[in-house]
């Protein structure tokens, strides 16, 4: 039995387009799935919750304490939460980058929901939120075994059929007190298919920013976003890509149910953490030592990927700095269809990791990459590049404060 007591019901309203209700009770277990459930009961299951918050405290019984807030309101963030567990924690006791970008995009999935059901209550077409695109995640700090990890989404730019969505990620001490810590940051780009049609978008309803330097920026990201796909629609694919460095790697995965999870095909987070696994894998064999998971940017996702499919994963680093690598990591699918086996690239991205020494876990000096093929020194100096600019922002920035 999940749901054990409930203590109170509440419902109210706080203004004219926004209101609130609360449910405050015990449950046994880390799932909310029962908080939903009551929630879902109490409003004859015709209300989506719009945002969820929950602290959870546990017993040697496994006993939690969770309390649940659905809110409804123009430009309300979206919160997801949930504990680190054992299995969170990787080889060097810190925890899996891949976690990060899963619970990053569970937030980015209901923020983009609720602000399409927001004017589509009474619409039977069912919305799918799809990523499409993950501008930067930076990894800032890492979270504790037992701390709540707590995703806070929010939309900060619409074009007529996408949404760029920021996610801010916090880790939160479990028992005690203690001020919440910022994890890791996160762009990420949207679109809604029709769950009809998984072939057709769905317009995405404008939304007014306050923040005119946010919405610029938005603008700019969506023109580059649609001359890179263009661009890469035009690349043939290569099923069988080699490199001449002796550090890549790959590795080879089944797609199932659980992988899809209420949608029709792939959630991106089981993917991701894969990637992170294959890169951070290939990043320590290059350094020779610890390399953690600093950054990972340009990461395009240009096919779904349906439950049974064959992914195969292929990672190498491709440019170095003075403590950094950068890994490039593909996610190829085989599809079996009408006696045919469908090859096709799915996922493009750049994960960039940071040397440590095992001892006192602070930054070492990364060994230089030497490209040798053509593709491997333009890809060198496109990466390059891009460590340039950044560098230089992060000193303007620095200036500033």
């Amino acid at each position: 039995m999940i749901l054990n007591r409930v203590l109170s019901v509440s419902f109210r309203t706080i203004s004219a387009d926004k209101a609130c209700f609360s449910a405050y009770f015990y449950t046994f277990g880390r799932s909310f799935a029962a908080a939903n459930a009551i929630c879902r009961r109490f409003c004859n299951g015709n209300i989506l919750p719009s945002v969820t918050k929950g602290l959870m405290s546990h017993s040697s019984l496994s006993m939690c304490a969770q309390t649940v807030h659905f809110l409804h309101s123009e430009n309300a963030p979206m919160y997801v939460s949930r504990a680190v567990r054992f299995d969170d924690i990787q080889m060097f006791g810190v925890v899996h980058g891949g976690v990060y970008l899963e619970i990053t995009e569970e937030a980015g999935d209901k923020i983009v929901s609720q602000h399409y059901n927001r004017d589509n209550e009474n619409s039977k077409i069912p919305v799918i939120p799809v990523l499409i695109k993950i501008e930067k995640s930076q990894f800032i700090d890492k979270a504790n075994l037992g701390e709540n990890l707590i995703a806070e989404g929010e939309i900060i730019y619409t074009a007529p059929h996408s949404v760029r969505v920021l996610v801010s990620l916090y880790a939160v001490p479990h028992l005690g007190s203690g001020d919440r810590r910022l994890i890791s940051r996160s762009w990420l780009w949207y679109v809604l298919l029709n769950g009809n049609d998984h072939n057709k978008l769905l317009p995405v309803r404008p939304m007014q920013l306050k923040n005119s330097a946010l919405e610029m920026e938005g603008k700019l990201e969506h023109e580059r976003n649609k001359a890179d796909r263009q661009r890469r629609a035009e690349v043939k694919y290569e099923s069988d890509m080699e490199y001449s460095s002796t550090f890549s790697a790959r590795s080879s995965h089944l797609i199932s149910r659980e992988h899809s999870g209420w949608k029709a095909f792939s959630r991106a987070g089981p993917i991701l953490k894969w990637m992170d696994e294959l890169t951070g894998y290939v990043s320590n064999r290059f350094a020779a030592t610890i390399c953690v998971t600093g950054l990972c940017d340009d990461i395009s996702f240009l096919s779904k990927i349906t439950p049974g499919s064959f992914v195969t994963l292929t990672a190498t680093p491709v440019f170095t700095s003075k403590s950094t690598v950068d890994i490039q990591c593909f996610a190829d699918v085989e599809t079996i269809s009408d006696g045919h086996i469908v090859k096709e690239r799915a996922i493009e991205a750049f994960f960039t990791f940071v040397a440590l020494r095992k001892a006192s876990k602070q930054e070492l000096t990364m060994k230089q990459l030497v490209p040798e093929t053509s593709k491997e020194k333009a890809i060198y100096e496109r990466r390059q590049r891009l460590y340039e600019e950044r560098k230089q922002s992060s000193k303007n920035l620095s200036k500033i404060k």
